[in-house]
């Protein structure tokens, strides 16, 4: 059998690796490893365990690829790629320079597993109405990106965008940003923005998976913008609060460090 294909079972594969369940565990759960079936049958791939891989690149590699599903990533490991001259990523493990361009192959492909959407209706909604939307736009985004860069690059990347041009002015509309993996027929929602426009001042609360964020008041750039326009500034500025939060907890996180380091 080609050692691609092969399976071991749960035991012969943390016997391999020598790990306990707890460490099994945390690194099914952190996509460093992954098995394939479902309920009590599943497996591992034998190709994960090998002791000739380097299991750390290896190891890198599956988080990068998590957001397919497990069979798919099995075969993107496995497979030749024209871009590594035919060798398939794990045999790229070794070789530094190759490495790097497999991670960028990995991150590329990855992402073409999910796809962000986001979507525009008119009026204010707390659900997706059943109504045409304003506005629909559609990427293949890494879904481990902040949810304001995922819908940005859905808004700017020239993809699947309808209707076309020119967008209707509104005064209340409602936006969702959500994501959807291959072969899902749900899609599960990122996050909500019920929009306020009154002349060049919106007001926009927002809504994430699983928290409200708050109420934001953002002074617009020009008079009489359409909905898509008033989105892309809000999405802007969400997206450099984002961004400013990260730096701050960053700085935060290293001045803790140092402090203890100096005491």
């Amino acid at each position: 059998m080609n050692l691609s294909e092969e399976v071991i079972t749960r035991f012969e594969f943390r016997a391999r690796l020598g790990l306990s369940e707890e460490m099994l565990n945390s690194l099914l759960s952190k996509g460093s490893v992954f098995s394939l079936g479902c309920g009590n049958e599943k497996s591992f791939p034998v190709i994960l365990s090998e002791p000739q891989l380097d299991r750390r690149r290896l190891f890198s590699l599956c988080r990068i690829i998590r957001p397919a599903p497990p069979g798919a990533r099995l075969s993107f490991l496995t497979s030749g790629h024209e871009a590594l001259r035919g060798k398939s990523p794990v045999e790229a493990l070794h070789n530094k320079t190759q490495f790097r361009l497999v991670r960028e192959i990995a991150s590329t492909w990855a992402s073409e597993w999910v796809r962000t959407i986001v979507t525009v209706y008119l009026g204010a909604h707390s659900t997706a109405p059943v109504q045409v939307p304003a506005y629909v736009a559609i990427d293949e985004v890494d879904p481990r990106r902040c949810v304001w860069v995922r819908a940005a690059n859905a808004m700017g990347s020239g993809g699947y965008i309808a209707p076309e041009a020119p967008y209707p002015y509104a005064t209340r509309t409602t936006a969702f940003i959500t994501r959807k993996s291959a072969g899902c027929s749900q899609e599960l929602v990122d996050a909500r923005l019920d929009i306020a426009v009154l002349g060049r001042v919106c007001f926009a609360s927002v809504y994430l998976r699983e928290r409200t964020l708050g109420r934001y008041r953002v002074v617009l750039n020009a008079d009489r913008l359409n909905v898509v326009e008033v989105l892309e500034e809000i999405v802007g500025v969400m997206q450099r609060e984002d961004s400013e939060r990260r730096r701050n907890h960053g700085f935060a996180t290293s001045s803790r460090v140092n402090g203890d380091a100096s005491t």
